[in-house]
């Protein structure tokens, strides 16, 4: 059975089965090192040269555009966005969103992916797929937000689809589960380093 269409209560069953390094998988235990590192010595990790990438240039000259066209599909004004380098939740885990939108009582998350034609009718089409909803889950829990609102565009012939990705309380559930594992985790480094002695019994 899939991991998405699994209840609350079946996932956990199933982490339980799996030791904790197996379940946080490689990416959580790279980023532990990293978080270890910028909590004990004054090292940060270099900036990406985003603006090398060709899909990242595209998406700053259209950026604009894009950003008025969802303005005028949702009735707002530039008070209502805000442009924000980094949401973290803590001191884990994070992401960089295009636009903070500010509706009402609602916080929103505006990402704005600009695609050639053919990337864009793929970027349409994988838009539901479990693995899309729950990337955008995460960015949910960890911005404590309302909402997440993905705007695919194609400034070549002018195509564009918003789709809004609402609140699962179940995927919130999972991650506040998976939050608590990789704190245990880093508790289990921070041990490791702090011992002067370790004794490897063969």
């Amino acid at each position: 059975k899939a991991w998405q269409e699994m209840s609350v209560a079946d996932r956990k069953a199933k982490l339980a089965e799996i030791p904790l390094e197996e379940r946080l998988g490689e990416s959580c235990k790279k980023l532990a090192y990293k978080i270890l590192a910028e909590r004990r010595t004054s090292w940060q990790e270099p900036e990406p040269v985003w603006a090398e990438k060709t899909q990242i240039k595209r998406g700053l000259v259209f950026e604009h555009p894009a950003t008025e066209l969802y303005k005028k599909i949702e009735g707002l004004t530039d008070e209502n966005l805000m442009d924000v380098l980094f949401i973290r939740n803590g001191d884990l885990m994070g992401f960089s969103p295009d636009k903070l939108v500010l509706k009402g009582d609602k916080r929103i998350c505006l990402e704005i992916k600009n695609f050639e034609p053919p990337a864009f009718y793929k970027a349409v089409a994988d838009a539901e797929k479990p693995e899309t909803i729950e990337q955008v889950q995460w960015q949910i829990h960890v911005g404590n937000l309302n909402r997440v609102d993905i705007l695919y565009c194609s400034q070549e012939d002018g195509s564009y689809k918003l789709v809004r990705y609402g609140r699962g309380i179940d995927y919130m559930e999972a991650f506040t589960q998976r939050e608590e594992e990789f704190r245990e985790y880093l508790t289990i480094l921070e041990n490791k380093i702090n011992s002067e002695i370790v004794e490897v019994n063969i």
